[in-house]
């Protein structure tokens, strides 16, 4: 699949968001299921923001190659150069596995402890990667389309929106600004629902 970087950027722009449908090929999806299988199992979240049904696995990019190859992404990098200055930043590389029972999350920005007031220029960009296929019944992401340009008042804002889940296969990307307010949805299936993001920010 050919990968269009104007109409990727024309959509983080206008809605926030683009989705990467081929991000993950099925041998890097196998590799990174496999590594990742070392990892979890053995804790859950420590507080309501982490999630008590939720277990991460923080600095992927130390653990495997593979996730440092999928850090040095030439889509995602290319899309960080378009908002981002030169040698941007790694800010995070961690998976996160919603397990059954989970709750939603409280609805968030990723680049909060920044403060410079919204709305602003972008600071920073993350994705989030589906290792396994995102629905609304599995705990996929819910997003607020075009929240990435409120100002201060986002937090009234997000009370009062209907936020939808970006439903996406496995092997997708989802990437967004980081002023783009969203939140890991809650898991009603009795299988976990296994993705890792990495975020970036401006050097």
């Amino acid at each position: 699949m050919i990968f269009d970087l104007e109409a990727h950027a024309a959509a983080i722009e206008k809605n926030g968001y683009t989705i990467i449908e081929d991000f993950m090929d099925a041998a890097r999806l196998a590799e990174v299921r496999r590594v990742l299988a070392f990892y979890l199992g053995t804790h859950s979240g420590r507080n309501p923001f982490e999630g008590h049904s939720t277990e991460r696995v923080y600095t992927l990019v130390a653990r495997a190659r593979i996730f440092w190859d999928i850090v040095l992404d030439a889509r995602v990098l290319a899309l960080c150069d378009r908002f981002l200055l030169p040698n941007c930043l790694l800010t995070a590389s961690q998976a996160i596995c919603i397990r059954p029972g989970e709750v939603p999350q409280d609805l968030h920005h990723d680049d909060t402890f920044y403060t410079v007031p919204r709305p602003r220029p972008m600071i920073s960009i993350s994705t989030i990667a589906a290792v396994d296929a995102f629905t609304a019944e599995n705990g996929g992401t819910e997003i607020i389309p075009g929240s990435h340009l409120w100002g201060e008042d986002w937090r009234a804002r997000a009370a009062a929106a209907n936020p939808v889940t970006v439903a996406m296969p496995a092997g997708a990307c989802v990437m967004f600004s980081g002023t783009f307010v969203h939140r890991g949805g809650a898991a009603e299936r009795l299988a976990p629902r296994l993705a890792f993001s990495n975020q970036y920010c401006q050097p």
